[in-house]
């Protein structure tokens, strides 16, 4: 194999790595994985309603709905309220990492166990910014009242 072949094939096996996982992507090659990229501290920096009859979520503050959000690379999340509740739970994306799935979220004191289910299909994971929209149904089935679009920005 010549050594212009090799390059060709080279070029054309980053060309087809580097695709746009995300449609509002800036950059074409990402170095880092969607997991990589997602862990540390998230805070919203816009929060609207998609659909207007829609109720506020239990652990978006309604005040401002500024709320925090820390992933880890272990694959736990921690959810913060301006008001001072908090959250936990755990995070996973599906097999094309176009949906992040936040599941087992409880209150801290909760002593009912209630616990939230939540889907956010990813359009934009860029750096210090994110963009999302949760979902109201996911695979047929209603996992939410409350379909969000969801904007964010990395303080770490």
């Amino acid at each position: 194999m010549t050594l212009r072949t090799l390059s060709l094939l080279s070029l054309a096996g980053l060309s087809l790595a580097g695709c746009k996982k995300y449609d509002e992507n800036e950059s074409f090659l990402h170095l880092r994985t969607p997991e990589a990229r997602l862990a540390g501290t998230w805070t919203s920096t816009e929060v609207v309603a998609n659909d207007p009859t829609a109720s506020w979520t239990d652990f978006i503050a309604q005040e401002g709905m500024v709320f925090s959000v820390t992933f880890d690379k272990a694959g736990t999340v921690a959810m913060d309220e301006t008001n001072g509740r908090t959250f936990g739970g755990i995070w996973s994306f599906n097999d094309d990492k176009s949906v992040l799935h936040i599941s087992e979220l409880t209150a801290d004191g909760d002593t009912t166990g209630t616990m939230l289910d939540l889907y956010w299909e990813i359009f934009s994971l860029e750096g210090t910014t994110m963009r999302a929209v949760q979902f109201r149904e996911f695979n047929g089935e209603t996992v939410s009242g409350q379909p969000f679009s969801l904007a964010f920005s990395k303080a770490d």
